[in-house]
């Protein structure tokens, strides 16, 4: 159901709410936000990346010109991302969640399900866990 809460739009149902939000909100470096991806295999999480913005833009897209670093997330956030998964009426080969995070609370931008970018060459094992999901998906 979709409603109007203050000038805000809000999304209800199946247990998940979302509201969107202006950028303004949470503009780059402010109360120490930064823009974080995490990428899970089967539901597992396998790593994560930090998006900068370059100077002026608020778009954490590679079509902005994003810079990408390796991250390390608190345990908070993975934990976060992985109930957000938790709602989907099943657990996809991959996913990547990305949000805003705050301190060690993560704030759900997107969930991204359908030809995301996973940052695969930014962790160690990654491409090998990924070859192993899909191998695992197609044998059932």
């Amino acid at each position: 159901m979709a409603k109007n809460q203050g000038g805000r739009s809000v999304v209800e149902g199946g247990g998940l709410s979302a509201r969107r939000h202006r950028p303004a909100l949470y503009p780059r470096n402010r109360n120490g936000g930064r823009n974080l991806a995490g990428v899970f295999l089967e539901g597992r999480f396998s790593h994560a990346v930090l998006r900068m913005p370059p100077q002026g833009e608020w778009r954490a897209n590679s079509a902005y010109g994003v810079a990408v670093s390796p991250a390390a997330p608190p345990e908070k956030a993975v934990e976060t991302a992985r109930q957000i998964l938790d709602m989907l009426p099943e657990i996809p080969a991959y996913a990547r969640i990305d949000g805003t995070l705050i301190g060690d609370r993560l704030l759900l931008n997107e969930l991204e399900l359908v030809e995301p970018a996973l940052y695969l060459h930014t962790a160690e094992n990654a491409v090998a866990d990924m070859v192993q999901a899909v191998k695992r998906v197609i044998a059932g």
